[in-house]
């Protein structure tokens, strides 16, 4: 069998099973057009306004540090309730 670690490259999604989802991503990072997310900082805003500021450090192909001037990061946010009924749960 595989080792963890190899295990572990082969599911980008972290959920436990490499899928058709994992092996799609992969070939997109192949092809250069998805990356690795390696990092997640995220700065809440004080009292009930303001922004929300989320740092993301991203790895290429060659697991190269990404220059941020060089991407556009698109991110998507949901309530844990809705991705709970999205999962049937």
């Amino acid at each position: 069998g595989r080792s963890l670690c190899e295990r572990a490259q082969m599911d980008p999604s972290l959920d436990g099973r490499v899928d058709v989802q994992d092996t799609a991503f992969l070939r997109a990072v192949l092809g250069g057009n998805h990356m690795f997310l390696t990092a997640v900082r995220v700065s809440l805003p004080k009292g009930c306004g303001g922004e929300l500021l989320v740092e993301t450090q991203l790895m290429d192909k060659d697991s190269r540090q990404v220059d941020a001037a060089k991407v556009r990061v698109r991110l998507e946010i949901s309530l844990a309730q809705e991705l709970e009924s999205r999962a049937g749960g």
